[in-house]
């Protein structure tokens, strides 16, 4: 997929954890994460090739650059589409599911600080939440707005978020900022494993920076995963 910047489509293997049953494993969902930076047509097809290709069950985007009024429009062939947006430059977020999951929307928002969709996946006996969501730039990232994207109730949860937030515990190419921090104290505080390995997921194209730096985030509670 041929964009402006680099922005990886980041794929895992979530082995959900069967409660109370070791060390019997749950089920294994594939999904994939990116900032797409505009769902135009030829990204659509792209992606599309791409979920075939890697046999995808979820994926969640950022930054679709869509509208309110066109999120509801949203589609994939083969997926079922939950997206919010607003009436913004950038923005919007979607959160596809391979049909024949049951699934339903848990939550969304859309403000100033954060965008997100969460949606609920039944799995065999296992209920899997799956947020994708966008924190403007800024660095407006609040303590109370990356908690707001999780429940205690959601004990199988993955959150692919572009942040636009640094921390040396993933990114080291850019100075931390205070939303990198809250990331850390949030992931403590409601047990979420960060995923990221460390590697940028995105390099500026101008021609003062061509800074590598890694503004995106992906972290997960109550299951394993493989890459």
């Amino acid at each position: 997929m041929r964009m402006r910047a680099v922005r990886e489509f980041n794929l895992s293997s979530l082995l959900l954890r069967a409660v109370h049953v070791h060390p019997n494993p749950g089920p294994i969902l594939r999904i994939a994460q990116q900032n797409i930076l505009g769902f135009t047509p030829g990204k659509r097809l792209s992606l599309l090739h791409k979920a075939i290709t890697h046999d995808l069950d979820v994926i969640l985007l950022q930054e679709l650059h869509i509208v309110e009024n066109e999120a509801s429009r949203l589609s994939l062939d083969g997926y079922q589409c939950f997206a919010v947006a607003r009436d913004a430059k950038g923005g919007g977020v979607a959160v596809f599911i391979r049909k024949g999951f049951q699934c339903s929307l848990t939550s969304e928002s859309v403000s100033e600080v954060v965008e997100h969709a969460t949606v609920c996946v039944k799995v065999g006996t296992h209920l899997c939440q799956f947020t994708s969501a966008y924190f403007p730039r800024g660095n407006k990232v609040t303590s109370a707005a990356v908690h707001s994207l999780s429940q205690a109730d959601w004990t199988t949860h993955a959150i692919c978020a572009d942040a636009n937030c640094h921390h040396a515990n993933w990114d080291k190419h850019v100075a931390p900022n205070p939303g990198g921090l809250h990331i850390v104290d949030f992931c403590i505080d409601e047990g979420y494993t960060l995923l990221n390995t460390g590697d940028p997921t995105r390099r500026s194209l101008t021609i003062e920076r061509r800074q590598l730096s890694a503004p995106d985030v992906t972290l997960v509670r109550g299951c394993t995963t493989q890459r």
